[in-house]
C-alpha cells in the first residue's frame, strides 16, 4: 500500500452523549446528516468505518429523553453507523454513561490493529479517551479530534493529544440540519 493510500482511510468514532451535550448547550439541532458531518471532516478521504456510542437514559425516569435517543440511534443506523450501546449507570442518584469510553477505545484500537483505518476521527471531549488516542498513535495511526471549541473549558486533553483538531461550528451544523 502506498503512503498516499495509507493516509486516505478514515474511521469516525462519535461519543454521542458528549456530542448531544455540545449541540444542546449551544441550541443546535441534533437531527443532522451525521454522514455529511463525517464526510466534511474527512475532506475527500475514504470513510471506512462509522461508529456511534451511547448509554441511553432509562425510560422509566426520562421517557422523552429515551424516545429522542432511540430516534437518534435509528437515524444513525439509517445513515450506516455501527451503533454501540451500553447501560446508563446510576450511582448516588446520578446517571453516569460509564462504559462508553471503554467501548470506543476498544473499537478504535481493534480497528487500528486490524488495519481498517489510517486516521481516526474522534468526536468527543471525554478526557478518558486520551490513552486510546495515544495507543492508536503508537501503532502508526493518526488521530483527529473534532468537537466544539470552548474558551472557558480547561478540558482540552483530546485536542492536545490528537494530531489535528477540527473545530465544529454552528454554521456547519445548521448546514447539515435535516
Amino acid at each position: 500500500m502506498t503512503a498516499e493510500k495509507q493516509q486516505n482511510r478514515v474511521s469516525a468514532f462519535i461519543d454521542v452523549g458528549w456530542l448531544l451535550d455540545g449541540l444542546r448547550g449551544q441550541g443546535m439541532p441534533w437531527r443532522i446528516d451525521y454522514v455529511g458531518l463525517v464526510d466534511h471532516i474527512a475532506g475527500g478521504r475514504t470513510v471506512t468505518g462509522k461508529f456511534a456510542y451511547l448509554a441511553p437514559y432509562p425510560g422509566e425516569c426520562y421517557p422523552k429523553k429515551e424516545t429522542a435517543q432511540r430516534e437518534l440511534l435509528d437515524l444513525l443506523a439509517g445513515q450506516g453507523f455501527n451503533n454501540r450501546v451500553t447501560t446508563m449507570q446510576v450511582r448516588g442518584g446520578m446517571y453516569l454513561d460509564q462504559g462508553v469510553d471503554v467501548m470506543l477505545a476498544m473499537d478504535m484500537f481493534e480497528q487500528a490493529i486490524n488495519d481498517n483505518y489510517d486516521v481516526a476521527v474522534v468526536m468527543s471531549r471525554r478526557p478518558t479517551l486520551r490513552h486510546a488516542i495515544e495507543a492508536a498513535q503508537r501503532h502508526g495511526r493518526k488521530v483527529e479530534n473534532a468537537f466544539f471549541e470552548y474558551q472557558a473549558d480547561p478540558s482540552n486533553e483530546l485536542r492536545d493529544a490528537s494530531d489535528r483538531f477540527f473545530r465544529l461550528t454552528g454554521e456547519l451544523v445548521y448546514n447539515l440540519a435535516l
